[in-house]
């Protein structure tokens, strides 16, 4: 382990390290939150895709994304999230009007994605 600097001696005692958390990452983990809406769409690093926005309990928000290059279907991650944010059958022919779901809440699952990054999953929604 050369080719990192190590700030403090604090970071390594004994031949071990204590995993720190990335300022502004939301570990993965199942939280609760509240749907606050989506954003137009709007191009990207690998292009046009929405925003769908969520307030966690603690505060903290969470931002899932969404290709919209090609339109929702039972096959694409648009298409599911759709289907998970109204409740509504994953089927052909589903109308989802996200606004409408603005302040529902749900059980949000934030999985591990590539080199210490993570992104939502799934989001059923809350029981009542």
């Amino acid at each position: 382990c050369t080719r990192f600097k190590i700030m403090n001696n604090q970071d390594f005692q004994n031949g071990q390290f204590t995993i720190q958390e990335s300022a502004g990452k939301i570990p993965a983990g199942m939280y609760h939150g509240t749907f606050m809406g989506i954003s137009k769409p709007k191009e990207y690093e690998h292009g046009m895709s929405i925003q769908w926005h969520f307030k966690l309990d603690s505060g903290q928000k969470l931002l899932g994304f969404t290709s919209c290059d090609n339109p929702p279907t039972t096959q694409n991650k648009l298409g599911r999230w759709l289907s998970a944010i109204s409740g509504k059958p994953l089927a052909g022919d589903t109308v989802v009007s996200p606004a409408d779901y603005a302040g529902n809440r749900y059980v949000l699952s934030v999985i591990a994605s590539g080199h210490d990054k993570t992104k939502l999953d799934t989001f059923p929604p809350m029981s009542t």
